[in-house]
């Protein structure tokens, strides 16, 4: 049943009902309202169902409703700029999360639904706030030409034979990498993103070979301790071809998802999406520098995360290091 708001008629049933003994699930029932609604309702202003109030409950529901919070919220003018700023770099989820971590004034904080309700008035203001959203991109099409046949990597370890608990996200030190390519002819940029902290590498390739994603690959996993170097899955393109080499360079076992099938690594999918705000498709990759990368990466590795309780990628990996160096 969709929700809409108490009438101060209901309110009074409710009360009626209350003092004749019925259960919030009967209730409910009677008046078509989910029995954890009706609890909410009680609950609102008194901690006991013998005291509840239909005029009170009533007032406070129509205070609530004129108040507009996301108005007020919005006329905070360093707050709301802040916001704004704050877009430049990270997603709505993530500006909640580090405003809930930084500041203890509540009039400093605004909800995720709340930064999302700026950003539609300001677009049907005709603004162009929904752009810095990394989210923007069209839906991917389906591509059914089955005469393309997909690139052969020989003596491959599937995806299905990686332990379990890979999925659940249980330990540290398993990885995920991939490729996102420039405009045509101009490079390429290599990611590796670990599952649990989600802690970004990246580096620039010239061109999409094996022997670079192998160097490249080996250069960025020596920055990483040792124990946090378990496996690290792939997908089926030629540049992984090397992948026993990449097992024997970095000590660690290389896995490959099924074909067409990216969310079987949806953490480096997703990564790609957040450097792609950065870096969009169709750019040209030979004007970046290895330098700029590594500006982008080090801003995604210090935006909070909801996943990770609101801390940032480098915090979680830098205790995850702490943690390995001192077993």
């Amino acid at each position: 049943m969709s929700f809409t708001h108490y009438t101060s008629e209901e309110r009074f049933a409710l009360k009626k009902f209350l003092d004749l003994g019925m259960s919030f699930r009967k209730i409910g029932q009677v008046l078509n309202r989910h029995h954890t609604n009706i609890s909410r309702e009680v609950y609102m202003i008194t901690k006991t169902r013998e005291r509840y109030c239909p005029v009170s409950a009533h007032k406070l529901a129509q205070k609530k409703k004129c108040k507009a919070r996301h108005s007020c919220k919005k006329n905070n003018k360093k707050l709301f700029n802040l916001v704004i700023k704050k877009l430049n770099i990270y997603s709505p989820d993530a500006i909640y999360g580090y405003l809930k971590r930084k500041y203890s004034d509540k009039n400093m904080c605004v909800s995720t639904p709340t930064i999302y309700e700026w950003i539609y008035a300001d677009r049907k203001a005709g603004g162009t706030l929904h752009e810095k959203t990394h989210n923007q991109h069209k839906f991917r099409k389906k591509h059914r030409n089955l005469s393309i046949k997909a690139n052969k990597v020989s003596n491959k370890r599937s995806i299905h034979d990686r332990p379990k608990d890979i999925e659940f996200r249980a330990s540290f030190g398993h990885w995920e990498g991939d490729l996102v390519e420039g405009k045509k002819g101009t490079g390429f940029i290599v990611t590796h993103i670990e599952r649990k902290s989600r802690k970004l590498m990246a580096a620039l390739i010239p061109k999409k070979s094996s022997q670079n994603f192998l160097e490249s690959t080996t250069k960025l996993f020596k920055k990483v301790h040792s124990k946090l170097k378990k496996t690290l899955t792939l997908d089926n393109g030629s540049e992984n071809a090397l992948h026993q080499e990449i097992e024997k360079a970095n000590a660690m076992k290389v896995f490959f998802a099924d074909t067409h099938s990216p969310w079987q690594r949806g953490s480096n999918e997703q990564m790609n999406g957040l450097l792609r705000r950065h870096f969009p498709k169709g750019m040209d990759f030979s004007t970046i520098t290895q330098s700029e990368l590594q500006r982008v990466v080090d801003r995604i590795n210090n935006m909070p995360r909801k996943s990770l309780n609101y801390q940032t990628p480098n915090e979680v990996f830098l205790k995850a290091t702490r943690g390995a160096i001192g077993t």
